[in-house]
């Protein structure tokens, strides 16, 4: 099974308002390939993203709106729709997905089981044979009564070694859900600094608990003092008045 990569479309503006923070903005043409993404993967840079109304802003205007009522799934033609959300849900996104990454490890021997995301319909985020939900209804403006599926699309390619499955996310907030369906569930870890600024990463390594060495770094220097540092400040002071 194959994850397919995702164009999201980006926005043309992007505007806060500053009583509800209400963002708003109008698709334009261009997108993003948030399937090549440098130095850090899309779902991890999510993750650690700031969430204050500001830094959605950029968030959005940089990646395009996540889409987690499925506004924009199967439109072939988003140009030129506009699009506004609360800053508050968001971060409820934000907080579940960050969830999600911090429990991965606890589910059990078969990973992460079927959970269900508020607003996103009834989505599955784990097993592969539990890959697809019931569609959701979404009754917006103007669209009452309309039928969204939540569920990926998925095509199956034939191969050499059979049939591959080819999963293609209808929105960007299915993406990086299914992103964390892919990961190994061992690898999604919470950096131990409690004071890291961006905790969530990917572990390539099994003994690997801090994001970065600099985070290693202070954590040990840290336990070294809260462990020596009264014996090492004795000793000190004992030298001086020698």
């Amino acid at each position: 099974m194959e994850l397919r990569k995702r164009l999201a479309p980006l926005p043309e503006w992007v505007s806060l308002s500053s009583g509800q923070e209400m963002v708003s903005g109008l698709i334009g043409a261009k997108r993003c390939d948030l399937s090549s993404l440098q130095r850090e993967p899309f779902h991890q840079k999510f993750a650690n993203w700031r969430s204050e109304a500001n830094g959605i802003v950029e968030f959005t205007r940089q990646y395009g709106p996540l889409d987690w009522e499925g506004r924009f799934a199967a439109v072939a033609q988003t140009a030129g729709l506009k699009f506004h959300f609360l800053a508050d849900l968001w971060r409820e996104r934000q907080a579940e997905f960050r969830k999600l990454w911090e429990t991965a490890r606890n589910e059990g021997p078969g990973g992460m089981t079927w959970l269900t995301l508020p607003v996103a319909g009834d989505f599955p985020v784990a097993k592969e044979t539990d890959r697809f939900a019931k569609p959701a209804n979404y009754e917006g403006e103007g669209d009452e009564g309309r039928l969204i599926w939540q569920t990926p699309e998925t095509l199956w390619e034939p191969g050499r070694k059979g049939p591959t499955a080819l999963v293609t996310a209808q929105t960007t907030w299915q993406y990086l859900c299914l992103m964390l369906t892919f990961e190994k569930a061992e690898q999604l870890r919470k950096c131990e600094n409690p004071e890291c600024a961006a905790p969530y990463f990917i572990a390539r390594r099994k003994d690997r608990v801090f994001c970065s060495e600099d985070c290693a770094h202070l954590i040990a220097a840290r336990r070294w003092w809260t462990k020596h540092g009264n014996d090492w400040r004795h000793r000190r002071k004992k030298r001086k008045t020698t």
